[in-house]
């Protein structure tokens, strides 16, 4: 793996997909940028906001370069995700799709463009800031019994990152929750991004 001055990080097998690009331009873009290999979606290329989103949002590993992007995905979507990239790979289309990725402090939502790199061998992933500002909800306090189920497990929409209540099973913003995630999450989808993001048209 080549790691720039510049921030970025690249496999010495994805160098050649990036030879119609600037790199110049990658390396400097305020959006998140990585690209991955047909096979196995394996991530070869991140930019250094890709690094610096990360940390910015303390994620307690960041993928990179040699890590299966799947991997960094909650189950819930997944399946989507992988689906939706072999198409764009299969049929040489760009996709776009829009999704949230706030912080305990920031509402936030990216979209998505994925373009095909080489002859299928890769996918060029660009996460473009379209919305950031602060929560309209002050949220709910972190009271755990609320949340945690018979079998100790808190569940967190893979999405918004809001906690499923298990009386009322109703979906709650718990700030302390986003900022410090429970130690065994499980993951699920609420209604909501599941009507908005998943829905027959997506």
């Amino acid at each position: 793996m080549f790691k720039s001055p510049d921030g970025s990080q690249v496999l010495a097998r994805f160098e050649p997909l990036l030879s119609s690009l600037d790199r110049d331009d990658l390396a400097r873009s305020p959006d998140v940028i990585c690209g991955v290999l047909a096979d196995g979606l394996t991530i070869g290329y991140a930019n250094a906001a890709w690094f610096e989103f990360g940390r910015r949002n303390g994620a307690t590993r960041v993928w990179g370069p040699g890590d299966r992007l799947l991997d960094a995905i909650s189950d819930p979507i997944q399946g989507f995700y992988a689906e939706k990239l072999g198409r764009v790979l299969a049929d040489r289309q760009p996709w776009e799709h829009d999704y949230e990725c706030s912080s305990a402090e920031v509402h936030r939502e990216f979209r998505l463009r994925a373009l095909v790199l080489g002859e299928s061998a890769g996918l060029l992933l660009v996460h473009a800031l379209r919305v950031e500002r602060p929560h309209a909800d002050p949220g709910h306090p972190l009271v755990a019994s609320l949340y945690r189920s018979d079998a100790g497990l808190i569940t967190q929409c893979a999405y918004c990152r809001r906690v499923r209540r298990v009386a009322t099973q109703s979906w709650d913003w718990v700030p302390a929750l986003v900022a410090q995630p429970a130690d065994n999450p499980s993951h699920g989808l609420c209604e909501a991004c599941s009507a908005y993001y998943f829905g027959p048209n997506v």
